[in-house]
Formats: C-alpha cells, sequence, structure tokens
C-alpha cells in the first residue's frame, strides 16, 4: 500500500476536506494489495458518506456510511494502521443520531498508527529550528515566475541566504543543538559545496574548525567559498566520499560529524522553509524541491503534510543521476549511473535506504528533467527575473515549468546559486 498517499488521505479526512480524502484513498484503493482492499473500501465510503453529510444529503450519508461500517467491521485491530474501535464508536454514534433525527456528535477522526503516519521530524521541532537559526539564516523571499508557464509559478528564492544555499538552514539548527563538548574538536560534513559552506559559515561563528569532505568532481567555486571561511577541504573519488555518509566519519578526522541531509535537526532547519510559504502565499497547488540526498524534500514535505495536505509535493532530478526516480519505480532502492554535469548539487548513484523510506510517505514523486532543460530554466529566470540559480535550482524551476508538476499555483525551490559565473555565462549562452 502506498503509505504517503494511506497518510495524506487520512490527514484531508480528519481535516474535514472530505472529497479529497475520497480522492485520494481511492487511489490509494486501486495500488493496495488484494487484502487490505475492503478495509480501505470501506475507509473510501467514509469520506464520500461525510462528504455527503457536508452538502446536506443525510439520507445519502445514511447509506454510503452503512456500507463503509459494514466493510470496516470485523477487521484485524490496527489495520492499515488504523485504530478501529474508537472510530467504530463514533460511527455508531452517528448512526444512532441519524436514525433518531438527533443532533449529530462531533465529525470522526481517524487515528493512525505512529508506524503509517511518522514523520522525520515534528511541528514544534521545525518551530524551534526556526528560533535557532533566526540570527543566521534569512527569511527568503517567495516572488512570481516572470514567465509564460502552463502554472502560475513562483520561486522560493534560498539562493540569496548568506551562503548561496538553503543549506544554512540545517547548519545552523543542527550546531545550535549541539553541545558545545561536541563542537570542541571541530565540525566534519561530506558535501559537494553547499552544505559545506553552510558548516563552514557556521563554523567561523562559533569560532571552531570545520573540515570538509568534497568529491574530486566539486566545483572550485564551492570549495574555494568554503576555504574562504577558513574550512579546511579534503577531495577524495566519488565512492569515498559516498562511503563517508554512510560511515558519518573520515579516517584522521576527530570531530563531530554533521550529516547533509540524514539528521532530523538538519530537516528541521530545512522545514522552516515550508512554515514561511505558507505563510506568505497560504493557498498553493503543488511544490517541487531539488533531491540531492532528500533532506530539503522530506524536511519541507514532513510540514506540509501535517499543516497543507492537498499539496503535491515533488521531487526534482536531473538525467544524468535520478536514483529516486528510479527506487520509486522499483518500489525499493535501486543503484543508476551517474555522470557529472552542470548540475552538481543533486544526482547521485544511489538514494540512502532511510531517506527512501521518508520519501515514500511523503511525496507524490519525482520528476526529471533533462540538461537542456535545466539551461533553459537558468537562461529564463535570468532574464525575466534577474536572479542567477544554479543547476540543482533549476531543475526544480524547469519541473514547474513543464506542466508536470500541475496547472495551478506551483512553488519552486530555488535551493541555491553558487556557480562559476563563466560557466554559468557559457550554458546560458548555448541555452535555447
Amino acid at each position: 500500500m502506498p503509505a504517503h498517499g494511506f497518510a495524506r488521505g487520512i490527514a484531508l479526512f480528519n481535516q474535514g476536506h472530505f472529497f479529497e480524502a475520497h480522492e485520494v484513498l481511492e487511489d490509494v484503493w486501486r495500488e493496495a494489495a488484494a487484502e487490505e482492499k475492503k478495509f480501505l473500501q470501506g475507509l473510501v465510503q467514509l469520506a464520500v458518506a461525510f462528504h455527503h453529510h457536508s452538502t446536506g444529503n443525510n439520507t445519502g450519508m445514511r447509506s454510503v456510511m452503512e456500507r463503509g461500517m459494514k466493510n470496516l467491521e470485523g477487521q484485524a485491530e490496527g489495520f492499515c494502521g488504523v485504530n478501529l474501535d474508537p472510530l467504530m464508536q463514533c460511527l455508531n454514534t452517528w448512526r444512532e443520531a441519524l436514525n433518531k433525527g438527533c443532533a449529530p456528535p462531533a465529525l470522526p477522526q481517524i487515528e493512525a498508527a505512529v508506524s503509517q503516519l511518522e514523520m522525520p521530524v515534528t511541528l514544534s521541532e521545525v518551530e524551534e529550528a526556526r528560533r535557532n537559526i533566526q540570527p543566521v539564516a534569512l527569511r527568503t523571499p517567495l516572488v512570481r515566475c516572470n514567465v509564460e508557464a502552463p502554472c502560475e509559478l513562483y520561486l522560493k528564492l534560498e539562493s540569496l541566504q548568506p551562503i548561496g544555499s538553503f543549506k544554512i538552514r540545517g547548519a545552523a539548527n543542527v550546531m545550535a543543538l549541539t553541545s558545545p563538548e561536541k563542537l570542541g574538536h571541530g565540525v566534519l560534513t561530506a558535501s559537494a559545496g553547499n552544505m559545506a559552506q553552510g558548516v563552514a559559515f557556521c563554523a567561523r561563528r562559533m569560532g571552531i574548525p570545520a573540515t570538509i569532505i568534497a568529491p574530486e568532481t566539486a566545483p572550485a567555486t564551492k570549495t574555494k567559498a568554503v576555504e574562504r571561511m577558513g574550512g579546511r577541504v579534503i577531495k577524495v573519488p566519488f565512492a569515498e566520499w559516498w562511503r563517508t555518509f554512510e560511515t558519518r566519519s573520515y579516517p584522521g578526522v576527530d570531530a563531530t560529524f554533521i550529516h547533509a541531509f540524514d539528521d532530523p535537526h538538519v530537516m528541521a532547519g530545512n522545514g522552516t522553509i515550508a512554515r514561511e510559504l505558507l505563510e506568505d502565499l497560504p493557498h498553493f497547488d503543488a511544490v517541487v524541491i531539488p533531491w540531492g540526498g532528500g533532506g530539503l524534500s522530506c524536511g519541507i514535505a514532513a510540514v506540509l503534510r501535517a499543516q497543507a495536505p492537498k499539496v503535491k509535493i515533488y521531487a526534482a532530478e536531473i538525467e544524468t543521476g535520478a536514483p529516486l526516480a528510479a527506487s520509486w519505480a522499483g518500489g525499493e532502492p535501486r543503484t543508476v549511473d551517474y555522470r557529472t554535469s552542470f548540475v552538481d548539487g543533486i544526482g547521485s548513484t544511489m538514494v540512502f535506504p532511510t531517506m527512501f523510506s521518508h520519501a515514500r510517505r511523503l511525496l507524490d514523486g519525482s520528476l526529471v528533467v533533462t540538461l537542456k532543460e535545466a539551461a533553459h530554466a537558468m537562461k529564463l529566470v535570468a532574464e525575466r527575473n534577474r536572479v542567477i540559480v544554479e543547476g540543482a535550482a533549476a531543475c526544480a524551476i524547469a519541473a514547474g515549468l513543464s506542466g508536470r508538476a500541475g496547472h495551478g499555483k506551483v512553488v519552486a525551490i530555488v535551493s541555491g546559486g553558487n556557480i562559476d559565473l563563466d560557466k554559468f555565462s557559457e550554458i546560458v549562452s548555448q541555452a535555447d
């Protein structure tokens, strides 16, 4: 059963969006295993029944609710992660009220087990992160993209952060929550450039050393920026760099490791972006987020699933290395071929199993764009909005421009703008 759809459907039901809940849960029902279908059909019928009630059609409600209750009755306790007893008790009370013509009780709530709806971070952790990063990170603007597109496209300009990237949010939060004793020997991270700058920037403010393990393919623009901030960069082969993410250490470096994406404190810092989005644009239809390791996508999605369950959430990947799309299609983490390109902030050979698990619960899929589409997006935004974006951010914009994220209000997370200006000029001069 697609857990992310199930979680979204339940959230919509509990917020009283019964018609939308019915649509989402029906999609889940179609993809579910045979033994799950009867129970899920019951939930779909409940959503339809309470939609009838919301329109004043209590006659239609009564018959559909009876069928839904019949499909739920006798199911194993906790099946599909739902606490069945309180739901059935509430529905029985509703049935009695309808039969007697009495005032109905409170609307039912579907209590789901933590295993089904568990989020990588909580709203309270995101609010704490917001306080932690306030002295360091900017509250970035959300602007309309001045282009003709299938959707009403908005740009969340994380490229305007002090380091030119959203990574400062996660780095600042995790370091604020780390004890002085652990920070005493300095910090260590693995990064192709943007998390490296976030960690180095915060480390300089705190007066501690920072060591960065970077792939040999990391652009000089980003590694030089780290060195200007006082960070030490160690370049290694791609496989050795990726292994640093897995081991969370590097031989000969005694320092506290800060993971670029697989860390709840980092994801909480990233989740503050979603809080700002909801304040600036309370109603939007979809968001597209560059997928590197997944920490940005999952941090934002954790907030939106809790506070705006109608919003579609897509990862954006590049054709030169799109492991999430391949893993999504295969139902498990898959390894793909990877080749270097000007899109250096995202793209890899594989997805971390923990991050894939989060993605399956939280996202609606991955949109893969071509290098040509990314270059076109870079040129278009520079011409129309006078904003310089790096390749990773361009992938989110390109996905939005393609119409594949929908035709309403779509937000593209402009994750960063750290690209060598000569390289940028070369790319946009050759773009269509």
